[in-house]
C-alpha cells in the first residue's frame, strides 16, 4: 500500500515538473535567437521584469 502512494506521488512531481523544463527549453531558443540578433541582455531582463506573475 506504501508503494503505491510513493508511485502516485512520484509521478504527481513529474506531472508539475515537466511544463516546467519544457517551458524553460522553449524560452532558451528565444533568447539565444534574440541574443544572436544584438538584442541586449538589458532589454531581455526589463522585458521579463514587465510580465505579469505567473500563478
Amino acid at each position: 500500500m506504501r508503494s503505491g502512494a510513493l508511485v502516485v506521488a512520484g509521478c504527481a512531481v513529474a506531472t508539475l515538473l515537466t511544463p516546467a523544463v519544457e517551458a524553460s527549453q522553449s524560452r532558451a531558443g528565444t533568447t539565444d535567437a534574440l541574443l544572436r540578433l544584438g538584442t541586449s541582455t538589458t532589454v531581455l531582463r526589463g522585458a521579463v521584469a514587465a510580465l505579469p506573475p505567473t500563478r
